[in-house]
């Protein structure tokens, strides 16, 4: 009791959406012992629901001048506050419909994106040539590289939330060097908060009206690099790393970052590894 709270920054989010894609791809370079190729897919994003909330600092002390349980008291003081949601009677006023779960509603969309190129080393191309019918032909079904590399950017993009009826937000900053224009709330209205709406009701008691109604949840977004290498026959070795280009504190979907190294061994109708992963942020 009686004492400031500070360093207690967290961000949580909630999302729920859904995506079609249309995909590309395509042999961009083949030389024989060089190979080459791209893709891309373009995605229409249906935010179906989101909630976030990010708290990026607020002192807090807990006090009780009372001496029992049913006094207690909590100070809030330097608050740097955002949040924001949509309203669950979107869906009682609105029946879900399969165009509005997959391409269009009134609450959320978007555009996603992934890009991708892989480059093989194939020093051993002529082993896979075989003549059928009196022409050669190449073997598809068999990997032809000695070594090959990948470069990804995956689910870049966001959807934006916007609705004056359903979508809130809600920012809230009072940031002081000394601990002035402090809020007080009781445990009874503390003990009352059961739905987001309630939020907005101790935002209220507090005296903060800084509204809006519409947000945006961005995707997580990484780079991702792969590199492999075929030791022998069918055993292979592959590094990955898969970086997050989302921080810590954003609104929206967030990927943890990866290291990974994994020893593979491939044949024609089975594959098994065991890969090794540190994440990391």
């Amino acid at each position: 009791y009686n004492q400031f709270i500070p360093d207690n920054e967290f961000t949580v989010n909630i999302n729920a959406f859904s995506e079609l894609g249309l995909s590309y791809g395509q042999v961009v370079l083949d030389r024989q012992m060089h190979f080459l190729k791209a893709g891309a897919t373009l995605k229409k994003l249906t935010g179906l629901y989101s909630f976030y909330f990010r708290n990026n600092g607020v002192s807090v002390n807990f006090y009780n001048p009372g001496g029992y349980i049913d006094s207690l008291k909590v100070l809030l003081t330097n608050a740097d506050i955002e949040y924001g949601y949509v309203h669950t009677d979107y869906y009682k006023d609105n029946v879900p419909t399969l165009s509005s779960v997959m391409f269009q509603n009134d609450i959320g969309n978007g555009i996603g994106l992934d890009l991708g190129v892989i480059y093989e080393y194939r020093p051993g191309y002529e082993k896979y040539k075989y003549r059928m019918d009196n022409k050669e032909h190449i073997d598809d079904g068999k990997n032809k590289y000695q070594f090959r590399a990948g470069l990804a950017l995956t689910d870049i993009g966001s959807i934006r939330y916007n609705n004056s009826k359903y979508v809130k937000s809600r920012t809230v900053s009072s940031k002081s060097n000394v601990f002035s224009a402090a809020d007080t709330l009781t445990r009874d209205t503390l003990k009352s908060v059961k739905t987001l709406e309630d939020i907005d009701k101790i935002m209220d008691i507090i005296g903060i009206d800084d509204r809006g109604s519409s947000f945006k949840s961005g995707l997580p977004s990484t780079i991702n690099l792969m590199a492999e290498y075929r030791i022998v026959n069918h055993i292979f070795v592959n590094a990955t790393v898969i970086q997050s280009l989302r921080g810590k504190g954003s609104i929206g979907m967030r990927q943890p970052s990866a290291l990974a190294f994994t020893p593979k061994f491939e044949f024609k109708w089975a594959e098994f590894s065991a890969p090794v992963v540190l994440n990391y942020d």
